[in-house]
């Protein structure tokens, strides 16, 4: 009986080793497959990345100029209005800047107004100067005019002269020659004495040209010396004129330089009028206070920058994420494209945006070169706060009820498969365990599964993914209810 049931045991060792030994070498002779079926549905390519949720208008609110904080007027989240005061500088400093700058305007206009006195005394010295300067030319005029005068009586009182001559030398001959004749005792005493009297006639008359000579010739030089003295009264008032419009434009020049003056005083006094109204921290928009960097009693100083004492948004239902997408996919990024993104805070929500610019200069970290993209979404549940990380999805094409199949389809290539020609691809089928082949013409991909332009593939067919006979089958899914995977 031993020996029965050894033979027994052995029989049925060999038995299962034989099976064994079949089964293995069957499931190796005979190839396996994981297919996905294919399917109709949605497709969108897009690009992932990821950056900061940030107000789209956000401020920092800083301060021109150093001082203690005296107040502050808002606090967090606080709305503000444009205009609305946030905080006050001690002013007292700058108070005391804009009396000493209006003090000094005062001072400049004052020496102005005494520069304007001294240019309207030079302008009046000028005008005299004028006068005189007429009234010597008249002078000159009319002692020129007495030097002609004088001139002609000259002429007039030697023809005078020249005639009398001429009369006293007819008269004396006249009476040479009755004194002759009176000697002879030809004429009478009477006659005599007429000649005589005729004789000294004509002298007397040459006596009294000759003083009307006299007389004439000295006004004429009495005339010339009049002439000279009114010329030198023009030269005096000409000099006199000349220092007058001298003291005249250095009156001009003085008041140039006092307006000058007063203008820089003014500048100044503006300047600090300006410094004073900088202690007014004011809200430049209508917004929120995001945050307070300053207390009461807090010394700021503005000696190289503006401090920031607050920041603003200008409001937070509208926000936008600043994100950074690489050198290779930016140019699939466009002005106006869709995008979709999701917060940690609310990882089930997915909120809508729009792509409002695409930044041109590049961005190196790490010898990583990326581009700035800004998304735009609305906040009306005000759920999205600034500095919130983000993860972005911009779509750069979408398809929709499309037929889709799965992307390792394209991927899959049997042994001695032939390449495919270019524009279009090969996918597989199972029947009755020989590959198929079909033409497909793919469209969007997602990287899961891709749009299928042109093919003669219908819904439901079973694509080949993966060959699995070097190794033991293992169900899995590759795109949720869009995909079946199956084993054969």
């Amino acid at each position: 009986m031993k020996k029965s049931a050894f033979a027994l045991l052995s029989f049925l060792l060999v038995g299962v080793a034989l099976w064994w030994w079949t089964q293995t070498h069957t499931e190796e002779d005979t190839p396996s497959y994981k297919t996905a079926a294919v399917s109709r549905g949605d497709v969108r390519s897009k690009v992932t990345a990821t950056g900061t949720l940030q107000a789209v208008t956000q401020i920092l609110v800083g301060s021109q100029v150093s001082g203690n904080i005296d107040q502050v007027f808002v606090g967090y989240n606080s709305a503000v209005k444009k205009g609305q005061i946030l905080a006050q500088l001690d002013p007292s400093t700058y108070q005391t800047q804009v009396n000493q700058a209006q003090a000094s305007v005062s001072n400049a206009m004052a020496t102005l107004d005494n520069a304007r006195g001294d240019l309207g005394n030079a302008s009046a010295n000028v005008k005299s100067a004028e006068a005189a300067i007429v009234g010597a030319r008249a002078k000159v005029q009319q002692s020129q005019a007495g030097v002609l005068t004088a001139r002609s009586g000259i002429i007039s009182a030697q023809a005078r002269l020249n005639k009398a001559i001429s009369n006293r030398t007819n008269a004396f001959s006249t009476f040479e020659r009755t004194q002759e004749l009176h000697d002879r005792e030809l004429i009478s005493l009477s006659d005599l004495d007429t000649a005589r009297t005729a004789y000294q006639g004509a002298q007397a008359d040459v006596d009294g040209a000759q003083a009307d000579l006299a007389s004439a010739q000295a006004s004429f030089t009495a005339s010339q010396t009049v002439v000279a003295a009114s010329q030198s009264e023009v030269d005096v008032a000409r000099i006199k004129m000349g220092a007058s419009q001298e003291l005249l434009a250095g009156a001009y020049s003085r008041i140039k330089g006092f307006q000058a003056q007063v203008a820089q005083s003014e500048a100044n006094l503006e300047s600090a009028r300006i410094n004073l109204q900088r202690t007014t921290i004011s809200s430049p928009i209508d917004g929120i206070v995001l945050d307070i960097a300053v207390t009461a009693g807090q010394t700021v100083a503005a000696q190289f920058q503006a401090p920031n004492l607050f920041t603003l948004a200008k409001n937070l239902d509208q926000m936008q994420v600043e994100t950074s997408v690489d050198e290779a996919d930016i140019g699939r990024v466009r002005v106006g494209a869709r995008a979709s993104f999701t917060v940690d805070a609310f990882p089930e929500e997915k909120f809508q945006g729009e792509v409002v610019e695409v930044r041109q200069a590049p961005v190196l970290t790490s010898n990583v070169v990326t581009y700035t993209v800004i998304v735009a979404a609305g906040n009306p549940k005000l759920q999205l706060k600034p500095g919130m990380t983000a993860t972005v999805e911009v779509y750069d094409q979408e398809r929709v009820d499309v037929v889709l199949i799965n992307a390792e389809a394209l991927r899959f290539q049997p042994p001695k498969a032939q390449k495919d020609t270019p524009g279009s691809s090969k996918v597989y089928t199972l029947e009755k365990g020989v590959l198929v082949p079909h033409d497909v013409q793919a469209g969007v991909t997602d990287g899961v599964v891709t749009e299928v332009v042109t093919s003669d593939l219908q819904v439901e067919d079973e694509l080949v993914i993966e060959d699995t006979s070097a190794f033991k089958p293992a169900a899995s899914s590759s795109r949720g209810g869009n995909s079946r995977i199956r084993m054969f």
